[in-house]
């Protein structure tokens, strides 16, 4: 695959025009800092529930916490 084909993906997976390659980057950069936020560079995404309240990252260090939103009712 060539560079034209990959554009041409980019292109119709963001759903963007050529005119506007930065708002898919800006999108990129956000996916990562995302990324960066929910996962620890060493102990990777957090996968573990085993007390059932809330998700953490794996090893010893547990940086990560993910606690999933509850329905009040």
């Amino acid at each position: 695959m060539d560079l034209s084909d990959n554009l041409s993906a980019s292109r119709n997976i963001f759903g963007a025009h050529f005119n506007a390659p930065t708002e898919a980057i800006r999108l990129g950069e956000a996916v990562m800092d995302l990324v960066d936020a929910l996962c620890d560079a060493d102990y990777q995404f957090p996968e573990s529930n085993k007390n059932g309240s809330y998700w953490t990252n794996r090893g010893e260090n547990k940086t990560r916490r993910l606690h999933p939103l509850r329905s009040l009712q």
